[in-house]
């Protein structure tokens, strides 16, 4: 699998084309900029609980396999976040 983020529209059409050469299938998604989180929901004992939330720093462009599977990635928990964007989540 290939993922790449593109800075600049104007490649965009020959970017498609090396993709399509690695495959018949591809997707494409708009960047959404922000902070990468994570949160677990278990239920135990017939509970259901939410699990402080995890802010995921990495070390790479984005959020990719190397930083999730291969380390390049910090995990901060709880998030840095203010207890308004914590309630909003």
């Amino acid at each position: 699998m290939v993922l790449q983020k593109l800075i600049k529209k104007k490649i965009l059409k020959a970017s498609i084309e090396v993709a399509f050469k690695e495959d018949d299938e591809i997707i494409i998604e708009s960047f959404l900029d922000g902070v990468e989180v994570s949160v677990g929901v278990i239920t135990y004992k017939g509970e259901t609980k939410v699990l402080p939330i995890t802010e995921i720093v990495s070390e790479n462009d984005f959020f990719d396999y190397k930083a999730k599977y291969l380390g390049q990635s910090k995990e901060i928990t709880p998030a840095r976040f203010n207890s308004r964007s914590r309630r909003e989540c």
